[in-house]
């Protein structure tokens, strides 16, 4: 018997457990494709060649006032390294600084302090242009544009809605509710209504991983589609990064089109394939472990790697704890999926957002156990959530097999960003 030693990333450290080789069924990681050679250089040549949409000194013909839309801090997107290179040739293309204001698309998130926003976007663009948190919460900042097709009702953000150009930056990436991030995705939910976000939110809600994951057509992805085009995004610049948060390619212009382009190399990076599910699937989730919120990317890519009535180990450290602004995520989050439907349709529940990600999770739980791996999260935090709580990977392990057998084969999932697809 040989123990085979496999690490896992845990925020910006690593742990290591041995496996018995023989139950090791398999170590699913991102294929990291090389880097662009140089990174600024290949966000310029993706601005001066955009794909489905003119370039952007055409667009900002007889324009002047712009916003610019970049995800917040739990995303990682290179905000620093793109906004630079964009206000530049924004500036090339005839619009001031002065004009320009950057909308930072938190949804439904936490604002980001004035430390955070330097840090992610840079002092000098903080210096260069007025930064904003999108204010969400309030109604007077929001502008109603009309009902998408399906009847999702549009509360945008009326800064974002009245600009002469609009730009929206990502990154895409597999994603639990939207299929991929990246394109509208920054419009809806980054810079929606709470009433707009809702509904979203519940679409994806009614949807098991395995219908929504990876799926750049889905249900949800169109919907977010249609928000964004009645809120005008003009015009997107998306990364797609490996798992060193590295650069491989840029891809601007059309906000659908773009993007398209831009899943297909993500596909290569994002989805490896496995021979069959695992009993037990070790998950990391980094680099989404700020809190439980983001952490959950891992257990809805894990549904995908294990079996039903096995056990999903989830790694993640989750320092800001469950999920500050959704408090009901913890109030509510032992009861069943038909409990909490029943609150949805009653009224009984305010924060649907914060329902519709216990209306996902309870699918993750109806498929596989989960045992949490945190030094953040409490065991009465973990009971709250339905999870089981080891302080050690190991000792989750032991929990596992007492549930599923000595001999359970084990999978492990290096990264929380991934598409699990089973071979034939």
């Amino acid at each position: 018997m040989v123990d085979l030693n496999v690490d896992l990333r845990y925020g910006q450290e690593s742990v290591s457990i041995d496996i018995p080789d023989e139950r090791l069924l398999y170590v699913a990681r991102p294929n990291d494709l090389p880097p662009a050679s140089d990174e600024i250089e290949e966000i310029r040549r993706s601005i001066r060649n955009p794909i489905g949409a003119p370039r952007l000194e055409e667009l900002a013909r007889g324009r002047k006032k712009t916003v610019i839309v970049a995800d917040d801090l739990t995303r990682v997107t290179p905000c620093n390294k793109i906004v630079p290179v964009l206000l530049d040739e924004l500036n090339m293309s005839g619009i001031q600084d002065d004009d320009i204001t950057l909308i930072i698309a938190l949804g439904t998130h936490r604002y980001m302090s004035e430390t955070e926003i330097c840090q992610r976007f840079g002092e000098d663009v903080v210096k260069r242009i007025r930064v904003i948190n999108h204010d969400w919460q309030d109604r007077k900042k929001l502008v109603y544009v009309g009902d998408t097709p399906s009847g999702t009702p549009v509360w945008i953000n009326k800064q974002f809605f009245e600009a002469d150009l609009k730009i929206g930056l990502g990154n895409v990436q597999p994603h639990e509710y939207a299929g991929w991030g990246g394109g509208g995705k920054v419009v809806q939910p980054g810079i929606c209504g709470e009433e707009t976000t809702n509904k979203t939110h519940l679409m994806a809600a009614y949807y098991p991983p395995d219908q929504i994951l990876g799926d750049p057509e889905c249900a949800v992805r169109l919907e977010i589609e249609e928000t964004a085009r009645k809120a005008g995004l003009d015009y997107i610049i998306n990364t797609v990064l490996n798992s060193r948060k590295e650069v491989v390619k840029v891809f601007s212009g059309d906000f659908v089109k773009a993007h398209r382009e831009g899943v297909k190399l993500a596909e290569k990076i994002f989805c490896p394939q496995i021979p069959r599910p695992a009993d037990i699937l070790i998950a990391t989730s980094y680099p989404a472990d700020i809190d439980f919120w983001q952490a959950t990317k891992a257990a809805s890519a894990a549904y995908l790697g294990v079996r039903d009535g096995g056990v999903i180990i989830l790694v993640t450290p989750c320092p800001e704890g469950i999920a500050a602004y959704h408090p009901d995520v913890e109030k509510y989050g032992t009861l069943s999926f038909q409990q909490l439907d029943k609150m949805v349709k009653n009224g009984d529940i305010q924060d649907i957002v914060g329902a519709s990600f216990l209306l996902a999770h309870t699918l993750t739980l109806s498929k596989a156990s989960m045992i949490i791996v945190s030094h953040c999260l409490s065991d009465i935090m973990c009971g709250n959530l339905s999870c089981g709580k080891a302080a050690t990977i190991e000792e989750a392990l032991r929990i596992a097999e007492r549930k599923v057998g000595p001999n359970a084969k084990i999978g492990v999932m290096q990264y929380a960003d991934m598409v699990l697809r089973v071979g034939k």
